[in-house]
């Protein structure tokens, strides 16, 4: 099967759906997507062999962990089961032949058993080489896919697949959902935050009722 026919078959959107839902059994909405979820996975089906996929409305959340502010996007069950159809079917098994042996980022089989026993191994090796003397940097990154160049980032997974129309399409359509509405921005706000790093709680304050995109265009 070519990756349309992978992404697009019921049997891996029935998988990717039985991801999305599996930790979130006990919210509402979960229950009332999983009363229709065949009716909901065949829509998605044809959405996606039709070309008529749309990203849905987002739910957005503050946490507050380890003393820091984390701001949180939630997407819905529909927009979560194609992003795991996607990226557990198509995506991950390409990019893990690229990625180092460490990297446990929400691969199967690498979890915290395995990040215990990488990092001993790391300790290890730094005792036998400095003793004990040293430090453990530990480090985030803060706003990461707003601040990423979203078309570059498309560009270097496209080559992984040899441009393939499908993926650069429905790619295109996932990273449009992190498009940012800049339209409540005077001329010299634009400019200047060409060359400063976006600050998405600034954003937050700001009442969607004064935007003229899509998110203030919903609540009218």
């Amino acid at each position: 099967m070519n990756y349309e026919e992978i992404i697009c078959d019921a049997n891996n959107l029935y998988r990717a759906y039985k991801v999305s839902v599996k930790t979130s059994k006990w919210k509402e909405t979960t229950q009332k997507f999983m009363m229709n979820f065949l009716r909901y996975i065949f829509s998605i089906q044809d959405d996606l062999m039709n070309r008529t996929l749309q990203n849905g409305p987002t739910q957005e959340f503050t946490l507050f962990e380890r003393g820091r502010v984390r701001p949180i996007t939630s997407i819905q069950i529909r927009d979560r089961i194609i992003r795991h159809v996607l990226c557990d079917e198509v995506l991950l098994p390409e990019v893990k032949k690229h990625i180092i042996y460490d990297n446990c980022a929400s691969i199967k089989g690498r979890g915290i058993s395995h990040q215990r026993d990488r990092f001993e191994v790391h300790l290890r090796k730094y005792y036998r080489l400095y003793g004990n003397e040293g430090w453990i940097l530990f480090g985030d990154f803060s706003k990461f896919y707003d601040n990423i160049i979203h078309e570059i980032a498309k560009r270097e997974l496209l080559k992984l697949f040899d441009d393939d129309e499908f993926i650069d399409w429905l790619l295109t359509q996932i990273f449009d959902g992190f498009k940012i509405d800049v339209s409540y921005m005077t001329d010299e706000e634009y400019a200047r935050c060409m060359f400063n790093t976006f600050n998405k709680l600034e954003y937050r304050k700001i009442p969607e009722s004064t935007l003229t995109g899509e998110s203030g265009w919903r609540n009218r």
